[in-house]
């Protein structure tokens, strides 16, 4: 028996956030855009989720 494989089962399923911490930032800002993309969310929401992230205010439209 090998002990390689014992760590393998842990990280099936994880958050990308934890197996890519070097890119913290990038990965919520892709998950929005895959969920936008998907129609999980609609582009008002996208566009205030992306500036939250982003911490900008976004301009509130007429």
């Amino acid at each position: 028996m090998c002990g390689h494989h014992t760590m393998q089962h842990a990280t099936h399923g994880t958050p990308v956030q934890e197996h890519h911490n070097a890119m913290s930032m990038e990965d919520p800002k892709r998950v929005l855009q895959l969920r936008y993309a998907r129609g999980e969310i609609t582009r008002e929401e996208y566009l205030q989720m992306m500036a939250d992230l982003e911490g900008v205010k976004p301009q509130e439209q007429a």
